[in-house]
């Protein structure tokens, strides 16, 4: 499995998650490629790990370069160092490990249709972190009740949830910034994704995650975001691979879905 999925790990103030970044580097580094990246190095823990783990085979340091503020820039920069057929980001506070990488990579293998395949999130216990359950992917019958997958799984899941996949490189674009602190741009990206191809979860596949109270995930709550979010999926729309007749119908029903969800709980 060695040359066929990558595992980015952008570094940023990481210095109270060396140990899971550690970890990971652990678990992962004999079954995949790993590029572990700081561009600004604020804290030593590039150059800690660098010193730990040097010499080892498909584990890179990427350090100190040029490149815009913030973590969309970040992540870009990463994804473009991508060779393999396979990636997946792994932010420095979350945990994976062999078992989640070779689910995801056989449910890929076995149909090229899928663009991507994401595990079930778990919440990581522990002091300042709270409980986040994730609701399950859409049944088909629920799916077939829209048009467009990208708005069934828009209303229906948490597309919050499908950033942390594992991707067919060729089928991925760049992120796009949203608005300050680039909120819910994995949600506004991963809508993109969904609109030109397909995805399925795998719940035996088991991705940790710690929810704080004051992280962007917190705040993944459809009112919230959807209205927040409308002009960046719109341009996810207009930018896409679909037919212009498309395209119109994928707005329209997101529009209704929008309001419709708004409006739900004023009528009951």
């Amino acid at each position: 499995m060695n040359q066929k999925v990558t595992v980015l790990i952008p570094l940023h103030h990481s210095m109270p998650f060396i140990e899971v970044v550690r970890q990971n580097i652990r678990e992962l580094s004999s079954v995949t490629r790993i590029i572990v990246s700081d561009p600004f190095e604020n804290d030593e823990v590039l150059n800690v790990l660098k010193s730990e783990f040097h010499g080892q085979q498909h584990l890179d340091f990427v350090g100190r370069r040029e490149i815009a503020s913030g973590w969309i820039p970040h992540y870009n920069d990463l994804q473009s160092r991508v060779r393999t057929r396979f990636f997946i980001w792994l932010a420095h506070d979350d945990e994976i490990d062999s078992t989640y990488i070779e689910r995801c990579l056989k449910h890929l293998e076995e149909d090229s249709s899928l663009g991507g395949v994401v595990g079930e999130i778990e919440s990581v216990q522990g002091e300042g972190f709270f409980e986040a359950p994730q609701p399950p992917f859409p049944q088909e019958s629920v799916l077939s009740n829209y048009q467009f997958r990208a708005n069934a799984l828009l209303f229906e899941w948490n597309l919050g949830v499908l950033f942390r996949a594992v991707f067919r490189t060729k089928r991925t674009r760049p992120l796009v910034e949203t608005f300050h602190q680039d909120h819910w741009a994995d949600i506004v990206w991963a809508y993109g994704f969904c609109l030109e191809n397909k995805v399925l979860q795998d719940p035996t596949a088991i991705y940790r995650k710690r929810f704080f109270a004051d992280s962007t995930h917190a705040k993944w709550d459809h009112r919230l975001y959807l209205p927040a979010s409308l002009p960046y999926l719109v341009q996810q729309i207009d930018t896409s691979g679909l037919r212009k007749a498309d395209r119109v119908a994928s707005r329209s029903e997101l529009l209704h879905g929008i309001s419709w969800t708004l409006l739900s709980p004023l009528m009951h």
